[in-house]
């Protein structure tokens, strides 16, 4: 359980425009093949639960092809966004569980509901845009950055990635630290997604109404206070885009 809190907060969870170099750290903490390993252990024992979920069948086997096709269309996208990541190990994962929301992990692990996606009406535009906000976690190797801030915070324990997987599996509060890290990361993959969305020419109009319905699903709060509100977040990068004259479909 532990475990599965701590994924949570670091998967589901760099500069925009100045990537680190494939391999090296994305700040002047860790590196990408430091976080790799010490996260294989939790990426493989996700796979191993998640994957013993039974196949989507009747109307949920249609979602779960459109969720293929759309990941395969973004995906060309993203990796020319980041020179590089070619060959990083992008897979998509299916999962039955629809209480669980959308995340990577930062070997390019995209988890998502056939059945959350359903119950939410997603189109294909609203999932480009879900898939392209999670792959752009991984391009911005934004895990990387959370376990080297929290790191940074405490230089008398030179501690390395295991250490802070360690200490939030234990003491799982100090995960608050970093609210504010991780809602300007959010802030920067909606962005980053919707570049790869508009680079991919779906309509910026019809990927962004998934905030609306996000909006009308969000139910309680959260423990770690990573994102802000959705419609907060449709307005914001509606303004952005606009700002920055992205090449999109209206």
């Amino acid at each position: 359980m532990r475990q599965a809190l701590l994924a949570a907060f670091l998967g589901l969870a760099a500069a925009f425009g100045a990537w680190p170099t494939p391999g090296q750290a994305a700040n002047e903490g860790f590196s990408r093949a430091e976080l790799l390993a010490s996260t294989r252990p939790m990426s493989l024992e996700y796979r191993k639960v998640l994957s013993a979920q039974p196949r989507e069948t009747g109307p949920l086997a249609g979602t779960a092809r459109r969720i293929e096709r759309v990941f395969g269309q973004v995906l060309q996208h993203a990796k020319r966004l980041r020179p590089g990541t070619e060959q990083w190990n992008w897979q998509l994962v299916l999962v039955a569980n629809d209480a669980l929301s959308p995340f990577a992990l930062p070997d390019g692990q995209i988890f998502i509901s056939p059945k959350w996606v359903s119950s939410r009406r997603l189109t294909d535009a609203e999932i480009a845009l879900v898939v392209g906000h999670e792959m752009a976690h991984v391009l911005a190797e934004h895990m990387l950055e959370r376990v080297s801030v929290f790191a940074a915070a405490r230089p008398a324990a030179n501690m390395r990635v295991s250490d802070v997987f360690r200490m939030l599996e234990q003491e799982w509060y100090l995960a608050r630290e970093l609210e504010p890290l991780m809602q300007a990361q959010e802030q920067e993959a909606d962005r980053i997604g919707m570049t790869i969305v508009c680079a991919a020419g779906i309509s910026r109009s019809r990927a962004l109404t998934l905030f609306d319905k996000l909006a009308r699903a969000e139910r309680g709060t959260s423990f770690v206070n990573s994102h802000a509100d959705s419609l907060e977040r449709k307005a914001s990068l509606a303004d952005w885009t606009r700002v920055q004259n992205l090449m999109c479909l209206d």
